[in-house]
């Protein structure tokens, strides 16, 4: 299935882009998601340290590395961050 991905702050620069389409497996996880992502971006070692802390929000709701994919989601990369 694809996935439309939004890169956010720190994401986004790593990524190149602010948003992208991974192809995953039917049942594939948030965490498999982001291998796809890795493995989509090899050169790029600073995004995969940065989605191994960010939060991702899957159709505009907060989601654990666990959790299974909808069909065609919407899914968020966000960063840590802080402000003030």
């Amino acid at each position: 299935m694809k996935v439309n991905i939004r890169y956010f702050a720190a994401a986004a620069a790593y990524a190149g882009a602010d948003s992208d389409v991974v192809e995953v497996a039917d049942g594939a996880t948030v965490g498999d998601l982001a291998d796809a992502i890795k493995e989509a971006r090899p050169d790029s070692e600073r995004l995969a340290t940065v989605l191994d802390v960010a939060s991702f929000l899957v159709n505009g709701k907060r989601a654990e590395s666990g959790d299974v994919l909808p069909n065609d989601p919407d899914v968020d990369v966000l960063p840590p961050f802080a402000g003030g």
